[in-house]
């Protein structure tokens, strides 16, 4: 008979799905209350941060009002009040949009990801509208400022120069205000270029030219400001979401770092994620990371179609999280497996009059496979070696035997010994196949050899 055998044990599936499902984690509650508060704590922030930024934008517009002449002051209310009752039912759109989000954070709830990118989708369109339908609005308005412009003031030189000075704050306005360079760079040196003409005009002092022009450049500038003013608010919403997506995720994947969990027999174990799956836990931590650095050292550099991707892939992140708790979870758990079966063995074993020698995981690493040493009153040795598979709760099982004389009916019986220990734990067991090369004699030497099992990473169960 041959010297080393295989097979594979495994958990039964019910079982399997019990084992995880019992460990409970000790501190849920208290865990996720401190994820809530420190969410919480940045939203509020975040809000507060916002409702200043507006605040001091309606300020300074109220201030550029002012300094504006009386006939344009009256154009800017009656174009700003339809403007502000479109932009408040925009910005309830978007709200409606962070709400989902920080409901998705609190619940967790991976499927509302298309959701949001619909939101997103419709609200790009809805601000291109508003800009459209207030294009129409201004020039109607335009218009009748320039009749009004008229009817006050006989010159034209006066008439110009009214139209100037009103584009000159315009174009001052908006420089000072809104992020042009990188909402609208082109649009705004077009229209710098454009009052660079005009101002060749006036000081040529062709009026009538620099009026048409001046009008029709106003107008191009006001639908600018405007169409700044909304894209702002919607930047500013996508940045708000990434930031919710990205603290979340990142206060998530730091409190899953080390968990306590509680079997149902008060057993517990503590569970070091990132070393249970390989080192996948650091490298998602240090991926939310970057895309927080991002948001927080790049902000200005970042267009609206990056920070929905950041928000994306902070979001996937969290279920990436959960799913990878899982997984070390199970890898964990399926270590302790594998060092029960070694208990099993070892008691029957002992039964049969062998004594534990010893046993160590390769370079004693509990994620790799668990190898038992035994040995009877004649000096001959059984060498159990098991292996985590890619399936969970699934182990290749090496039974090698080191007999001075060997006895294919003494090994027969103890193969017997060990499957009916195995298959009484509630495992299943496949046929037990020879390895290769080793269907005579014994078991390569070396796998008696436990110091190199401490020593060399790697070492495979089956190395001869």
């Amino acid at each position: 008979m041959s010297g080393a055998k295989q097979t594979y044990v495994s958990m039964r599936s019910e079982e399997a799905q019990r084992l995880r499902s019992q460990a409970r984690r000790c501190d849920r509650k208290e865990t996720e209350n401190r994820i809530l508060e420190a969410q919480n704590k940045q939203r509020k922030k975040r809000e507060k941060d916002l409702k200043n930024k507006l605040a001091k934008n309606e300020k300074r517009y109220e201030q550029h009002v002012q300094r504006l002449g009386k006939d344009m002051q009256k154009m800017e209310h009656n174009t700003r009040a339809e403007f502000n009752r479109q932009k408040q039912s925009f910005q309830q759109s978007l709200k409606e949009t962070a709400l989902q989000q920080q409901k998705y954070t609190d619940n967790r709830i991976q499927q509302l990801d298309n959701k949001i990118q619909q939101d997103l989708s419709s609200q790009r369109n809805e601000y291109k509208s508003l800009i459209d339908q207030q294009g129409k609005d201004l020039q109607s308005n335009i218009d009748q400022l320039q009749q009004s412009i008229v009817n006050r003031l006989h010159n034209e030189q006066e008439i110009a120069q009214e139209w100037y000075q009103a584009l000159q704050e315009e174009i001052a306005f908006i420089k000072d205000n809104f992020r042009y360079q990188q909402f609208a760079p082109t649009e705004f040196t077009d229209i710098q270029e454009r009052f660079n003409l005009i101002n060749a005009d006036m000081q040529q002092q062709v009026f009538q030219t620099a009026i048409g022009s001046a009008r029709e450049t106003y107008l191009q500038a006001r639908k600018l400001r405007e169409k700044l003013e909304l894209i702002e608010i919607q930047w500013d919403s996508a940045e708000e979401l990434a930031q919710e997506s990205s603290s979340a995720a990142l206060l998530l994947i730091n409190e899953h770092k080390l968990i306590d969990y509680l079997l149902e027999n008060n057993e517990s174990f503590q569970l070091e994620v990132d070393f249970w799956s390989k080192g996948q836990w650091q490298i998602l931590q240090q991926q939310v990371i970057d895309y927080q650095q991002q948001l927080n050292t790049q902000q200005e550099n970042l267009s609206q179609t990056e920070l929905e991707h950041i928000q994306i892939q902070c979001t996937q992140a969290q279920g990436e999280l959960l799913a990878l708790v899982e997984q070390a979870k199970t890898a964990l758990l399926s270590s302790i497996h594998r060092r029960d079966i070694q208990e099993n063995i070892a008691e029957k074993l002992t039964e049969l009059g062998y004594r534990f020698i010893d046993s160590t995981y390769e370079e004693e690493d509990f994620r790799e496979a668990f190898h038992l040493k035994m040995e009877n009153g004649n000096q001959d040795q059984i060498v159990t070696i098991v292996t985590p598979s890619d399936q969970a709760f699934a182990n290749e099982l090496s039974i090698n035997f080191f007999d001075n004389s060997p006895n294919e009916a003494i090994r027969t019986e103890r193969l017997e010994s060990i499957r009916q220990q195995i298959t009484e734990q509630d495992l299943t067991m496949d046929n037990m196949r020879c390895e290769k090369g080793f269907e005579q004699g014994n078991a390569p030497a070396i796998r008696q050899d436990f110091s190199v099992l401490r020593q060399k990473k790697n070492t495979s169960a089956t190395n001869n």
